[in-house]
């Protein structure tokens, strides 16, 4: 198994930052499928966006876990008490898909009792 924590500050330039070495993580870890890397930077980058967006601490956690082909994307924002919405978006909102991307990706997805953590597994597929 590898794992990749790190706690970042909760400003909105951290998450393409996160998201490049996510990229270049997953690769060295043995991820070589596209697709699988693609899924993973897009909920990582979209679990993110909505932790520096509603969060209320000055800090967030991630987590990036590979085992068994799958990828295991954790995201804290440590503001217990904030639950993602799913949001219902029409054909002309130009946002609220993020959650629905985040499902359509995973073979899990779900929110810790407290709302502060939410988190997804991504089948990895191919490997090395």
């Amino acid at each position: 198994m590898y794992q990749y924590i790190t706690e970042m500050i909760r400003r909105p330039h951290m998450v393409s930052r996160e998201r490049g070495f996510a990229g270049t993580l997953l690769r060295h870890w043995g991820v070589t499928r596209e697709t699988t890397v693609d899924a993973v930077l897009i909920a990582l980058s979209e679990l993110l966006s909505n932790a520096v967006l509603y969060g209320k601490a000055d800090a967030i956690v991630l987590s990036l876990s590979y085992s068994r082909n799958e990828v295991l994307v954790e995201v804290d924002d440590r503001t217990p008490g904030t639950w993602p919405a799913r949001a219902r978006p029409t054909e002309h909102d130009e946002g609220g898909r993020g959650l629905l991307l985040v499902e359509a990706l995973s073979s899990a997805f779900d929110v810790s009792d407290d709302g502060s953590m939410a988190w997804c597994v991504i089948p990895a597929g191919q490997v090395t």
